[in-house]
C-alpha cells in the first residue's frame, strides 16, 4: 500500500545565517506501507475466492484461502493476518469453535473475526456465537443508524434489543431493457388452479415471488420458510412446481430436492433452484443434483416467469403420459 507524506523542509540561500529560517517548502514523500493480510475460511471454494477477487483488486489487500478448519489453522498462524472472515456452518469444525482455537493462540489472539453465514439459528447463537459477534452487530447496526442495547440483571442473565429505522417493502425490481409480465387473464369459472411452493426464509425474496405470483390468476402459491416444512407441504398438497431455495434454515435446497426424489409421492415434480450462488460452479453442481432449472438472484422477471412456464408444462405433460395418475420415478 502506498500513501502520500510531506515534510517540511529548509531552503538556504547563498549568505545566509544559520540562525535565520531560510525558505521553508514542502517536499511530497512517498512511504510503503504492508499491504493489509486477510485469511478468508469456508468450505466453498467459490466463496473463498470472490472474496480473494474482490479484495486484492483494490491492490490494499493479500488474501489467504483455506476452505478446512484444520488447515485455516496452520495457515493463520504463519500468516499472521490482520482480519479473518470465517464461515459459521463448516462440516466438522464449525465456524464457532475455529474461531474459539484462533482466540486461544496467543499469535492470533486478539485478531477481529468477522462471521459470514447465510443463515443462523438461535441455538448457534447460544453455543457461541454471542462470544465473538457483539462488536460485529453493533457496527452494523450503526451503520443502518439503529441503536443496540442491553438490560442486565446480577443473577439472572442479559436481554439485548435492537432498534432499526423502517423502510418500505421492497417492490419488484425491473432491470433495464427488461420487459415487465403483463397480468394473465382471469380463468373461468370452475377451471382448477395450479399450485406453486416457494420454499424461502428471506422476507424479501418471498415477497417479490408474491408479486409476480400475483399476475397470475391461474397459479396458487404455497409458501414454506424451511427445508422440512416444504417436503410436508410438498406430500400434503401436491404441487405442479416447487422453487427452492438453495440455503434454507435447516437442511440445505439440496438435501430437501434428495428426500423429494426418493419419495414416489414427490419424485415427479419438477423443483427450480434459486440462489444467490452465481459462480458457474455452482450453477453447474446444481444441475447435476437434478433441480429443473437453476436461477439466480436478483430475480429477472422474464427468465423467472419462462421458466416457471416450462415446469407447469413439463408437470402436465408428466401426468397426461401418466394417464392421468401422478407419475413417479
Amino acid at each position: 500500500m502506498m500513501s502520500a507524506a510531506y515534510e517540511l523542509r529548509q531552503r538556504k540561500t547563498n549568505g545566509e545565517s544559520g540562525d535565520l529560517p531560510g525558505n521553508l517548502y514542502l517536499m511530497k514523500t512517498t512511504v510503503k506501507r504492508d499491504k493489509m493480510r486477510i485469511l478468508a475460511v469456508d468450505d466453498q471454494a467459490s466463496n473463498t475466492r470472490l472474496v480473494k477477487l474482490c479484495l486484492e483488486q483494490t491492490n490494499d489487500y493479500v488474501v489467504r484461502e483455506e476452505n478446512d478448519a484444520k488447515a485455516a489453522l496452520a495457515t493463520a498462524e504463519e500468516f499472521l493476518p490482520h482480519l479473518i472472515l470465517l464461515d459459521v456452518l463448516m462440516p466438522g469444525m464449525d465456524g464457532w469453535d475455529l474461531a474459539a482455537c484462533f482466540q486461544a493462540n496467543p499469535k492470533l489472539k486478539g485478531v477481529p473475526i468477522v462471521f459470514l453465514t447465510a443463515s443462523i439459528t438461535k441455538s448457534e447463537v447460544d453455543a457461541g456465537g454471542g462470544r465473538f459477534g457483539l462488536v460485529v452487530t453493533k457496527r452494523l447496526v450503526e451503520l443502518m443508524e439503529g441503536v443496540l442495547g442491553v438490560e442486565s440483571t446480577v443473577g439472572v442473565g442479559s436481554v439485548f434489543w435492537c432498534e432499526l429505522i423502517s423502510a418500505a417493502a421492497p417492490q419488484l425490481g425491473i432491470q433495464s431493457g427488461e420487459v415487465v409480465a403483463s397480468a394473465r387473464p382471469q380463468l373461468p369459472d370452475g377451471a382448477p388452479r395450479r399450485t406453486l411452493l416457494y420454499v424461502e426464509d428471506n422476507p424479501a425474496n418471498m415477497k417479490l415471488v408474491e408479486q409476480l405470483i400475483a399476475r397470475c390468476p391461474d397459479i396458487e402459491l404455497l409458501t414454506a420458510v424451511n427445508g422440512t416444512l416444504g417436503i410436508e407441504i410438498a406430500r400434503a398438497n401436491q404441487p405442479q412446481v416447487i422453487l427452492m431455495d438453495i440455503n434454507p434454515p435447516g437442511i440445505s435446497g439440496v438435501e430437501a430436492l434428495r428426500i423429494l426424489r426418493e419419495d414416489p409421492a414427490t419424485a415427479h415434480i419438477p423443483v427450480i433452484a434459486l440462489s444467490a450462488n452465481a459462480m458457474p460452479r455452482d450453477i453447474a453442481m446444481g444441475l447435476e443434483s437434478g433441480f429443473f432449472r437453476y436461477l439466480t438472484k436478483p430475480i429477472k422477471v422474464k427468465e423467472f416467469m419462462d421458466t416457471l412456464d416450462e415446469a407447469l408444462e413439463l408437470a402436465e405433460r408428466t401426468v397426461d403420459q401418466a394417464g392421468g395418475q401422478v407419475a413417479v420415478g
